[in-house]
């Protein structure tokens, strides 16, 4: 019971999270035809060979060795999940090379113990995902609460369970939404709970890290993680640490996010050397992924083109994309950036020394949204239908926290006019 008290936030948030999440979740989400479909084929493909097939990447089933059809053997995983017989006619399998697959390999450990057939199972595998992700953001919200309050958490929590590009990602088992946020709340809760071991922060944080390459592999990595060094930021501006302690720790914290890309990178080489034969390969591969996303010329007509001024033209573009889809006339993102930054600008009118480490680091959190949009010109010019999520690592609910602060110290003066 004293348990239940002390800890209602996070199964109250949970619930409320999963309930939202599960009321709004899609099929899929729109125009992505591809990621869904890689985690259905592997666990076909698990299912008739075994785990490690194909080195366990994800991937989908094909007519044939020589069939080309991409989008349409996407979209066929999902009729062949339906009829396990038609199966047979799909010898063949496309591995998807660009990330380990740990996700598409546990998900087939729990369809080969589990006693019930592989459609049930994704639908168990989804639900579990949705609560996963509510329980991740609960753990943000109650950070929030123990560090502002009861109304800056009820804030971030209404904005969660109300932003429509959350739902989209909430019950994708590709992209495994949770898992970006592992490496950022490693970090903000080490620093909280693990002040006076500050090795065991860089230890677990290499293992965040590693968990989220496992999970999803380099998607958004540059995003995931600059989003690490926000809660360096805060707490160490907020504990008045000396510059000196501040530059030799975030360079720890760098050498350990480099050290977890290498561990996955590692992984994903020996899968790679295994499926194609050599090491040297599985390297071209990393190089040409790396190529294609972040070039500005076309390379096999795989990519975008986009002109002179593609910088400004993809800011643009993911400052005025619709921030939710249930309202109408469409709220651009640039609208709530505008609310938040007068926010920050009022609390350090208010008090600057109390709410300068909120500020300061929700200011440096929109770097790591922003890094993707520039970093990766070609992947967001390509996924307009997916990259705005980035928005959300974790830029606005910490941004919403400030609005729930501002929103907070108003009420409070307002409370206490009336008792006056």
């Amino acid at each position: 019971m004293i348990f239940l008290k002390t800890n209602w936030l996070y199964f109250f948030s949970t619930i409320i999270l999963f309930y939202f999440f599960k009321s709004n979740v899609k099929e899929g989400i729109p125009y992505d035809y591809v990621s869904e479909s890689l985690m259905v084929g592997r666990l076909m493909e698990s299912e008739r060979s075994s785990i490690l097939s194909y080195s366990g990447l994800p991937g989908l089933l094909k007519s044939s060795s020589t069939d080309e059809e991409f989008k349409q053997n996407s979209i066929n995983q999902f009729k062949l999940l339906k009829n396990k017989s038609d199966r047979e006619n799909y010898k063949a399998f496309y591995a998807y090379n660009s990330q380990t697959g740990g996700q598409g390999m546990l998900y087939s450990v729990f369809n080969k113990i589990s006693p019930f057939d592989l459609v049930t199972n994704i639908e168990i595998l989804k639900n579990f995902t949705l609560l996963l992700n509510a329980f991740i953001f609960s753990i943000f919200i109650g950070w929030c609460k123990r560090n502002f309050g009861f109304i800056p958490a009820l804030t971030v929590l209404f904005f969660i369970t109300f932003s429509s590009w959350i739902w989209l990602f909430s019950s994708s088992l590709y992209w495994c939404l949770w898992a970006f946020y592992i490496p950022f709340l490693t970090m903000l809760l080490g620093l909280e709970f693990l002040k006076s071991n500050p090795n065991k922060i860089l230890a677990l944080t290499f293992i965040g890290v590693f968990v989220k390459c496992f999970f999803n592999g380099f998607e958004y990595i540059t995003t995931t993680l600059i989003a690490v060094y926000v809660p360096v930021i805060y707490y160490y501006i907020k504990e008045n640490k000396k510059i000196k302690d501040f530059i030799i720790f975030s360079f720890k914290t760098g050498v350990v996010l480099i050290a977890g890309i290498i561990a996955e990178m590692l992984i994903l080489l020996l899968q790679l050397k295994y499926l194609k034969g050599s090491l040297s390969e599985g390297i071209q591969h990393i190089l040409y992924s790396y190529n294609t996303r972040t070039a500005s010329v076309i390379i096999e007509g795989k990519t975008a083109e986009i002109s002179n001024n593609m910088y400004v033209q993809i800011l643009i573009k993911y400052l005025s994309g619709d921030l939710f889809s249930w309202i109408k006339p469409n709220v651009p993102f640039v609208l709530l950036l505008i609310l938040i930054f007068c926010s920050c600008l009022l609390l350090l009118k208010i008090d600057f020394k109390k709410y300068k480490a909120i500020v300061f680091s929700t200011w440096f959190s929109i770097i790591a949204s922003i890094s993707w949009f520039i970093l990766f010109i070609q992947h967001s010019s390509i996924h307009y239908h997916l990259n705005f999520i980035v928005w959300y690592i974790p830029f606005l609910p910490l941004g919403v926290l400030c609005l729930g602060i501002l929103a907070n110290i108003f009420i409070e003066r307002f409370t206490k006019s009336i008792r006056i």
